[in-house]
């Protein structure tokens, strides 16, 4: 009930801008990937510069910035994502957008891209898919979501992972979501309004990053980037899998990563 009381509040003082402002900014961007990908991290970096605002989960159903997922048009949803990415004036706006909130609205990427033709698109996503599962399994299992500088950061309980492994199960949640990302590069011109961000990048050399890439992609003037945030998850395998002598063999057997280009080659028809 509280919920859809300030869901409503929301939508009514993003669209009042919107109308009262009569214009929309011609610097879109969103932000396309799966959970677990950093996507809070890119948000908190992306947010530092002063020309740029970037909103959270702006289809996720359980947030306030977002719309109910049931009894809704995909029309409805479309004019909430226009009113949030003008309702701030800021040269450069944007969200962040999970590939399965698209999925359960039954939004196709093709149908984002001509709602929003002008838009660019920040493509993030985490090369190795097992440290993506264990940092969602961390969440499950803690609630913390993210991790603070000024945060105590103690050692979870390690996880237990199902033997035998279910082999194909496992190899098809690699495929599907190798296939989310791969589905991108097959909109026409998608290439060229995109830049595809890996996780290890932006952890590991941030500011590297915006002055090569991020910050020209989005003609934003260079800025420090900074963050209260740290990574989370900084155990090795061993120490966060409690049965890791079971399942160590197939780990390392197993191809579990994907990895594109900056600006990847869109595939042949």
């Amino acid at each position: 009930m509280f919920l859809g009381i300030k869901r409503t509040l929301f939508r009514g003082k993003i669209a009042g801008i919107y109308y009262l402002r009569k214009r929309e900014s011609k610097k879109h961007c969103f932000i396309l990937c799966d959970p677990r990908s950093g996507s809070n991290l890119l948000l908190s970096y992306l947010n530092s510069n002063p020309n740029a605002y970037f909103g959270g989960e702006i289809l996720c159903p359980t947030q306030a910035v977002s719309v109910r997922l049931r009894f809704i048009s995909k029309k409805t949803v479309f004019r909430h994502m226009h009113h949030f990415v003008n309702h701030q004036d800021y040269p450069v706006s944007g969200a962040k957008i999970f590939f399965s909130h698209l999925e359960s609205r039954g939004i196709t990427l093709k149908e984002l891209d001509q709602e929003f033709p002008e838009a660019k698109w920040l493509i993030l996503y985490r090369g190795n898919i097992l440290d993506q599962y264990l940092s969602m399994q961390l969440l499950l299992k803690t609630g913390c979501i993210i991790q603070f500088k000024n945060m105590k950061h103690e050692k979870p309980e390690p996880i237990q992972i199902e033997t035998p492994i279910p082999k194909t199960r496992w190899r098809a949640h690699c495929e599907q979501i190798r296939n989310r990302y791969k589905d991108v590069l097959k909109i026409p011109g998608m290439r060229d309004k995109s830049l595809w961000v890996s996780y290890d990048e932006l952890v590991n050399a941030p500011q590297t990053l915006f002055d090569e890439a991020i910050f020209p992609f989005l003609n934003l003037p260079r800025n420090l980037v900074q963050t209260d945030m740290v990574k989370q998850n900084i155990w090795k395998y061993p120490e966060i899998i409690a049965n890791y002598n079971e399942v160590k063999d197939f780990i390392e057997q197993t191809d579990s990563t994907h990895s594109y280009e900056r600006h990847p080659n869109e595939p042949k028809p």
